[in-house]
């Protein structure tokens, strides 16, 4: 304050004041528009968040699809791996190899069962009739012909036996030096007569010094097949 009349100095006190509601209504209109914001930010946040998602797990829902239709009937079925991505691509194409065993062991089991009705159909047919026969009307040599093809069966089925263990991994192989001529020989004799009644002869031009480090008791096994 000024004093035109030069009057003595007076000590003054000033107080001035404003209110804030402005400032108040200024700051809860600036709250609700971030809130608004915020809110509006995590939707598009979880929407965006959720569509992503969807579409890199598209690859693993059509994989599981596809290993879904995939059975002990189904296993030349393969997985697509065009389009996988970089992370599913390594498992997959070793699904695909892990596919490619399964099938080879069930066409293997196929086979071997196969193999089994077909080794042991011939000599139980002749049993059968051979013992059907002798029913009618006994003969000496019966016998003897029946204990001959009932140990022709238990070596069919030792062999296939050996054949399944070999393939399971469960036989120990035992090497030592064999004579492959001499192991010809020895495995023809059992066929010789039937393949003379044939008009069969074996010329065994195997060199006489030819010699394998096996097991002879398995190759036996594979020469008799």
């Amino acid at each position: 304050p000024r004093d035109e009349q030069h009057r003595a100095p007076t000590q003054l006190v000033l107080v001035l004041a404003e209110g804030i509601e402005a400032v108040e209504a200024a700051g809860q209109v600036v709250r609700t528009r971030l809130l608004v914001l915020g809110l509006a930010a995590l939707v598009a946040v979880g929407v965006l968040t959720a569509w992503i998602l969807a579409r890199q797990l598209r690859p693993l829902r059509a994989l599981t699809a596809a290993l879904s239709r995939i059975d002990d009937r189904h296993l030349a079925i393969r997985l697509p791996v065009a389009g996988q991505p970089a992370e599913l691509a390594a498992p997959v194409r070793t699904l695909n190899d892990l596919l490619e065993r399964l099938d080879a062991s069930f066409a293997r089991e196929r086979e071997f069962t196969a193999n089994v009705g077909h080794e042991l159909r011939t000599p139980l047919a002749g049993l059968r009739t051979l013992l059907e026969v002798s029913a009618r009307a006994p003969r000496p040599d019966d016998l003897g012909a029946a204990l001959a093809i009932v140990v022709q069966m238990c070596h069919v089925v030792e062999n296939l036996l050996m054949l399944a263990r070999v393939d399971a991994g469960q036989l120990e192989v035992l090497r030592g030096r064999v004579g492959i001529r001499a192991l010809v020989d020895d495995c023809w004799q059992p066929h010789a007569a039937a393949a003379a009644r044939r008009g069969l002869a074996l010329r065994n031009l195997i060199p006489d010094d030819a010699i394998a480090i096996t097991d002879r008791d398995k190759l036996r096994v594979v020469i008799g097949n």
